[in-house]
């Protein structure tokens, strides 16, 4: 992944070079963000889509929370390779799993990108340590789970998956618990570097919704493959203790509105709140 590339076209892609211009210069997301439910703005769409462009010839892209699929038609559309895959379990906020795929997969084919994505139904902290594809990840989104236990979690377990060059966007980057878990992980694992802090003016953000922040990977010198011990009890904490029980709230909890709203407080640490300072200058 050309990552320098990325960092010089980006801005060219905004009227004057503002990504925080009030709409992209290219308004072909514009119907992707109207016509496919889900959070990712034109903005995002546009970030993505350059990103898959600029991939090696033997690099995927890897997305991690697809939802109803909007981010992943955005980051597809017009591309000339099939190198997507993405991965989704369908199991917070209540969905139906099986009615959720067949709209993914149904806005997949209404956007005639469906032959370019493989899509995987399940947990991706059981997937990808298994490995994802036979190629490198040259692209990877993460806009999964945002616990501090997952986020820190979706990081270090594609790291061994990662080309040398990589890009590794975060969604909901604004977001306080977010911002800390990204943090913790980069304070422990050499190699990332801040391309782009695209942070929310205020939740929900019509430009980057709620804060989308860009890194550049490149493998250091001697690094160790596989997960250290860090990961490895998050990830047994996750599958097996956090992951069910979660699993299981989702199923009952909707029925009891005000203790959901404590139980995704909870979850989500108090830290879903997008900061009152907004963008920077």
């Amino acid at each position: 992944m050309d990552c320098g590339a990325f960092a010089e076209r980006l801005p060219g892609l905004f009227p004057a070079g503002d990504v925080y211009a009030e709409t992209p210069v290219d308004r072909r997301f514009a119907g992707v963000v109207e016509r496919v439910d889900g959070m990712s703005t034109e903005h995002s769409l546009t970030l993505l889509n350059l990103a898959a462009s600029l991939l090696g010839p033997d690099e995927t892209y890897l997305e991690v929370g697809s939802y109803r699929g909007r981010s992943l038609v955005g980051a597809a559309l017009g591309q000339s390779h099939d190198r997507f895959l993405a991965i989704e379990n369908f199991r917070e906020f209540g969905l139906d799993p099986a009615r959720s795929e067949q709209l993914l997969r149904d806005a997949l084919r209404d956007w005639d990108v469906a032959d370019r994505v493989t899509f995987r139904r399940g947990d991706a902290f059981r997937l990808i340590p298994r490995r994802v594809g036979p190629r490198p990840v040259g692209v990877y989104f993460y806009d999964g789970a945002h616990s501090r236990l997952a986020q820190y979690l979706a990081l270090g377990l594609v790291e061994p998956l990662l080309a040398d060059e990589a890009l590794v966007v975060i969604d909901d980057a604004s977001w306080p618990q977010v911002a800390r878990a990204t943090g913790a992980y980069l304070a422990r694992h050499p190699g990332y570097r801040l391309l782009f802090d695209l942070r929310a003016e205020r939740a929900e953000d019509p430009r980057w919704c709620n804060g989308v922040a860009v890194y550049q990977w490149r493998r250091p010198a001697g690094h160790r493959a596989g997960p250290g011990l860090d990961l490895a009890w998050r990830r047994l904490a996750h599958l097996y203790l956090h992951e069910p029980a979660m699993t299981l709230a989702w199923q009952v909890l909707p029925r009891y509105p005000r203790l959901s709203a404590a139980l995704k407080k909870l979850y989500l640490h108090g830290g879903s709140e997008v900061p009152a300072a907004g963008p920077p200058a």
